[in-house]
């Protein structure tokens, strides 16, 4: 008489195929590299375990998420900062497959949670790898910002608030938490671009509270703003979060920034971008923003009058000076 292995004898411990596995299980397989893993199965008949390398780190971060959220963040920081040619690769793969993954965890509210703290902690560094100031960049940010509005909106209202607050005065990645509250402003109209979405899930008052936790970080890491993987996304949320003082104080930073040549140099090439063309890439200073903060024309005057005899800082001050009239072409 056979026997189904599908549906063996109770107290019978020979092997079960086709049943559920529990979570702590299919971590241990993969952690080990057994054929019953999801992953490594596929290396008997891949003989390419590198190509497979991403599955095996998602697997493993999805299950670290709840149990160890502080070995799944150093996990993402590790594939991160790889330097290798499929480094961009793997990480938008790494996205692909995380936000696909989203939907079974809808149900899972400590979950949801931990990603969304996780995510705010790795951002900025996700962005560097990415390329910074290309339009990459942006994209990255975005799609982190579209994985976190998705856990946001199914987390109970009575923890939402505190989960943000939290992420705002605590959260690692400094510029893509503070774009990321520019956005939410943005979508509930606080700030004025004409962008604003029909769906305010949040309340004028959770939003002065989150605006105000906001200014309250970037006033005391002042001294980090620079050091952030972009920060023009921390000036664009102190220029339009912040009352008079608040601005007053903003361009008082900024004329501590630029009182020297060289901080002059780095403070404007905050705003550094690249314009693509039939002709190629160009780099360029984008001065919208730069005229509210700062007096372009004293800042192109100063440029100009760098000495020749300091050969380092008049290259970097003629390139400065290139990129600002690329932008007005």
């Amino acid at each position: 008489m056979s026997t189904d292995l599908r549906y063996p004898s109770k107290g019978d411990s020979r092997l079960e195929l086709f049943t559920p596995r529990s979570p702590e299980d299919i971590e241990a397989s993969i952690r080990n590299g057994r054929m019953t893993s999801p992953v490594h199965w596929k290396y008997y008949f891949d003989f390419n375990p590198a190509s497979l390398e991403i599955e095996t780190k998602h697997y493993e971060f999805i299950c670290l998420i709840d149990s160890n959220p502080e070995q799944a963040t150093l996990l993402l920081k590790n594939l991160i900062a790889k330097k290798d040619k499929n480094s961009i690769v793997s990480c938008y793969d790494f996205l692909d497959r995380l936000e696909a993954e989203l939907k079974n965890m809808l149900d899972r509210k400590d979950t949801l949670i931990s990603l969304f703290r996780i995510l705010s902690n790795v951002a900025d560094d996700l962005s560097k790898q990415m390329g910074l100031k290309l339009p990459l960049e942006f994209d990255t940010f975005m799609r982190i910002e579209a994985i976190s509005l998705k856990i946001l909106k199914v987390i109970d209202s009575s923890e939402r608030l505190s989960v943000i607050l939290d992420v705002v005065e605590n959260g690692g990645a400094f510029s893509w938490i503070m774009y990321f509250v520019r956005s939410l402003m943005i979508d509930h109209g606080i700030i004025n671009l004409g962008d604003q979405t029909n769906s305010k899930w949040l309340s004028e008052s959770e939003l002065n509270k989150i605006r105000n936790k906001s200014l309250k970080r970037v006033n005391a890491d002042t001294d980090k703003i620079l050091d952030s993987s972009d920060p023009r996304h921390i000036l664009y949320l102190w220029f339009d979060l912040g009352c008079p003082d608040d601005r007053h104080g903003l361009t008082t930073w900024v004329d501590s920034q630029i009182d020297s040549i060289s901080g002059l140099i780095r403070f404007i090439n905050v705003f550094r971008s690249i314009r693509t063309s039939e002709k190629g890439r160009t780099l360029f200073i984008q001065t919208k923003f730069l005229e509210k903060i700062a007096n372009l024309e004293k800042i192109i005057t100063r440029l100009k009058d760098v000495p020749s005899k300091d050969t380092d800082l008049k290259k970097q001050a003629d390139n400065a000076l290139s990129q600002l009239q690329a932008s007005r072409m």
